[in-house]
């Protein structure tokens, strides 16, 4: 006998099911929050992200975070902490996360002693500490110095710091302010002792990517520090003399504080930051930290980030639940919100303003970001989003610059990307600039085009640069006709289009031409080429070309020589998670009629150990065979740096199953989510429901899907369908539905 249930039926029992489900996933979350299956230390290990495990807030400004020794000296932790060194130099604040270059750590060390140190020499004063002891949450840090005995530990608010440092009893207690170090040069330091038991300062230092060799960028940074306990003597040095008087300045200065004997433990130091002045930060200070619990500071940061990693909720192994909000984490702390309490803010032009209607944002690494990251936070948080793009906006009317030169509000490495995700934010609804916006946003890429073309429709020996400038160039032609501007529509849309001008028929690749249009010797297409491309092989920039892939499809053959190709191009593991240029090629085949293929490669890329013969600039000296995403200190691959998040924004989005192959375009591509139930927390209060029937860890192939009750047969989703909330409800098997999800995008 069949028990006959309609569909009001059908729909009741689901809901009936779903609602259990959650309820168990409920009384789950009692007894374990987002936040304590992310862990800080992935990514930390050696060259495996170049991550930090120190506290930030979600999209903080400021990072409180241990530097170690050597890593921190010699260039081998561009964030300033290597999970494998034996010792620690200073918990400093202000770094980027996963972003390379050559950097050091942070500004404003502070280390902790019993007796005095017995140099000034960072090698020297660095101090052992306890593994064991070593613990990292978000918002928190711990660790045990040893033979002292200290307990060092960190949180921070939006815009201070919090260190509690607990002294064995009876132990003299001393404090090492180190103003010399960050992650660039510092050019400029001051500390003044402004009573018994505060100072405050500030330190100018270059940016990212900006050594001793460019000399191009820098930010400045001020700070007020409150003790606990009050300091009985103080000694202050630059350029390692003894200076006298309670104030120093140069670009060596060195603090040395003798607290009082006999004061209480543990000692809270509690240190606010503006870019504007020093009383800016006395006053955020004032009104983020009142009085000296570190606790309840240490409780605030952890509420925010499970409130802030609780806008997805997963239902898988626990295994992968941790890769995942391990993950999530890291795809939320860049760019950081600078802007003062009362909303100022110093701006590129270094005058300040007053964003009275949105959050300023600063520290960009966009052209990693704009690809995964920026996309994600759009899709969770219109309030942010619409903040961030209005943040972009600003820089283009104060002062704009595709690379970190002159100065920034605080560390920042680069804007490639911004045109690109203005016209996303523009379509998405997230923000409306005004066309004077627009306006300066295209005459910037204008200049730039200009002085790097020079009229022609490439930029000679540069073949990456001119295909992300072509890009950018749509993007602007795009928000030009959505400005009804046709006149630079059609001049950005033309621009856009000469990516052709470099696709070289006798070698099936894009080229590189010189000023007379000649082509340049060409490569062997599988070796990374720095001279003509950007940390990736012609392979890698072959479909480098997103917002054109039916030009590019045609200009490639058409749709079965560009499959095939593409399957060569995985199958020959010339794919590279560990870098930007081709992190989105696995979802192509969703755009080429075969959408299984992306189903396959994606799961592969999500669980299972690849082959990889490629690190960021080089292949390996041998292939690297594991899994590419782990939720270890070394979980992230050699050479792979996480850049901003951009990496774990890739794994977030790839591990629900949606995609945003074009950004700029409202469209996510489909693939198999890895989790049985994911439910996306949207901002606007709508719920985001994907349902796996089947196991998604084991089987990575689609069968069916059904949105909102009705038959789904296309691999992508609109941005406005995901918004509106509802249940995307997947079956999967274990061998390919090559019939479904054949219809590309209407673009």
């Amino acid at each position: 006998m069949r028990l006959g249930i309609g569909t009001n039926g059908t729909r009741h029992l689901r809901n009936t099911i779903w609602l259990a489900i959650l309820a168990v996933l409920a009384g789950q979350l009692v007894a374990q929050q987002p936040a304590e299956l992310a862990n800080p230390f992935v990514g930390t290990s050696g060259d495996h992200g170049q991550t930090f495990p120190g506290p930030i807030l979600p999209f903080g400004m400021v990072t409180a975070s241990p530097d170690t020794y050597p890593s921190s000296l010699n260039h081998d932790a561009h964030a300033g902490y290597n999970y494998q060194d034996k010792k620690i130099i200073g918990f400093s604040h202000f770094r980027m996360s996963g972003v390379g270059c050559e950097g050091l750590g942070g500004i404003l060390s502070i280390l902790p002693f019993t007796e005095d140190p017995a140099s000034l020499d960072p090698a020297k004063y660095a101090q052992p500490y306890d593994k064991a002891s070593e613990t990292a949450t978000p918002g928190y840090y711990a660790v045990t110095l040893v033979p002292s005995s200290i307990r060092a530990e960190l949180t921070v608010t939006q815009h201070a710091s919090l260190h509690r440092y607990t002294f064995p009893p009876g132990s003299p207690e001393i404090l090492l302010l180190d103003l010399r170090r960050g992650s660039q040069i510092v050019d400029a330091a001051e500390i003044s002792r402004v009573t018994g038991q505060a100072f405050e300062g500030s330190i100018q230092t270059r940016q990212m990517c900006n050594g001793e060799k460019w000399n191009l960028g820098w930010y400045k940074l001020y700070f007020y520090m409150a003790l606990s306990v009050p300091v009985q003597s103080m000694k202050l040095y630059r350029d390692g003399a003894l200076q006298s008087g309670t104030s120093a300045q140069g670009k060596n200065v060195v603090a040395e504080l003798h607290l009082a004997k006999n004061a209480p433990t543990p000692v809270v130091v509690k240190i606010g930051f503006s870019e504007i002045d020093t009383e800016h930060a006395r006053t955020q200070l004032n009104k983020e930290v009142q009085g000296w619990d570190f606790d309840a500071a240490r409780h605030t940061a952890r509420h925010a980030w499970n409130k802030a990693l609780g806008q997805i909720s997963v239902d898988g192994p626990t295994e992968l639940k941790k890769v995942f909000y391990s993950s999530f984490y890291h795809a939320m702390l860049l760019p950081a919100a600078v802007s003062n309490l009362d909303g100022e803010y110093r701006g590129t032009d270094q005058k300040i303003h007053r964003s009275d209607n949105f959050r300023y944002y600063s520290s960009w690494t966009l052209w990693d970001t704009y690809r995964t990251q920026m996309p994600l936070v759009s899709l969770l948080d219109q309030s942010r989003a619409h903040d961030m793009c209005d943040s972009l906006a600003a820089i283009f009317a104060q002062r704009y610059s595709e690379q970190a030169v002159g100065y920034w509000p605080g560390p920042n490495t680069r804007m490639e990307g911004a045109e690109q995700y203005l016209v996303d934010s523009i379509r998405k609804g997230d923000c409306q600039p005004t066309s004077q916006t627009f306006l300066q946003v295209r005459d910037a890429l204008a200049v730039r085009l200009n002085q790097r073309r020079h009229g022609l429709p490439y930029e000679p020996r540069h073949t990456a640069r001119t295909l992300d400038d072509d890009y950018a160039a749509w993007a602007v032609g795009e928000w030009a006709a959505m400005l009804h501007r046709p006149d630079d529509a059609r001049k950005y849309h033309q621009i856009a289009a000469d990516y052709r001008t470099l696709w070289n028929p006798a070698t099936g690749f894009f080229g590189a031409k010189d000023q007379d249009g000649n082509w340049l010797p060409a490569k062997d297409p599988r070796v990374v080429d720095d001279k003509y491309l950007y940390e990736g092989t012609m392979w890698q920039y072959r479909w480098t070309v997103p917002y054109d892939l039916a030009g590019l499809t045609k200009l490639q053959g058409g749709q079965q020589a560009s499959v095939e190709s593409l399957h060569k191009f995985f199958n020959d593991n010339l794919f590279t998670i560990a870098n930007e240029p081709d992190i989105n090629y696995p979802y192509l085949f969703d755009y080429l009629g075969q959408p299984w293929r992306t189903q396959e490669y994606v799961h592969r890329i999500l669980l299972e150990p690849m082959k990889n013969i490629y690190g960021s600039h080089n292949f390996y000296p041998t292939p690297v065979i594991q899994k590419a995403f782990r939720a270890t200190p070394d979980g992230l691959l050699p050479e792979m740096d996480d850049d901003g998040g951009t990496m774990s924004a890739w794994f977030v989005l790839s591990s629900v199953g949606i995609y945003p192959v074009t950004v700029g375009q409202p469209f996510y591509f489909l693939a198999t989510p890895i989790f049985q139930h994911v439910v996306l927390h949207l901002s606007n209060g709508k719920n985001f429901r994907i349902d796996v029937q089947g196991d998604p860890v084991r089987d990575s192939y689609i069968q069916s899907v059904t949105l909102n009750g009705r038959t789904l047969s296309r691999a992508w989703l609109r941005e406005t369908e995901i918004r509106a909330g509802g249940i995307l409800d997947i079956q999967v098997g274990p061998s390919p539905n090559r019939a479904w999800g054949v219809t590309p995008p209407p673009y």
